[in-house]
């Protein structure tokens, strides 16, 4: 059976998918600049038949930075709707925790050595914060 905070979580993990999906094109993209970049045009007698290599990267490169804007406007929409249920929470202890873990996708143990907190407090106000949350998760 579900718990509650588990449709929030899955949520807000949304996020860290979406950085590191674009983290990986934005590789990509550099990837197929520097192909384009390589890739010398060659002549040829028929209609069409130059620079081929070069016109499909560049192809790529378009296709790939419409993907990255697509997945950059979801980002926006989804750091949105995570900071107005963050900023719902009158602790700021909480709140702190949750910035760092979703909107800066930090791990627990990065959080708690910021924080200057064991990780075992650290996942308490996460998990704390996470009831308050789904309490008032809009479905």
């Amino acid at each position: 059976m579900a718990k509650p905070t588990d449709e929030v979580k899955r949520r807000m993990g949304a996020l860290w998918y979406y950085r590191r999906r674009i983290d990986s094109d934005l590789d990509r993209l550099e990837q197929l600049r520097s192909i384009a970049e390589r890739v010398t045009p060659t002549i040829s007698p028929t209609p069409g038949g130059a620079g081929g290599g070069r016109e499909e990267a560049w192809a790529g490169i378009v296709d790939l930075e419409t993907e990255i804007l697509e997945d950059l406007k979801e980002v926006h929409g989804l750091t949105e709707e995570i900071r107005y249920y963050i900023d719902q929470l009158d602790n700021y202890q909480e709140r702190l925790v949750m910035e760092m873990r979703y909107i800066s996708c930090m791990k627990f143990e990065a959080i708690a050595d910021k924080m200057n907190y064991d990780i075992r407090s650290v996942t308490r106000l996460h998990g704390s914060a996470l009831q308050k949350i789904a309490q008032s998760w809009r479905r």
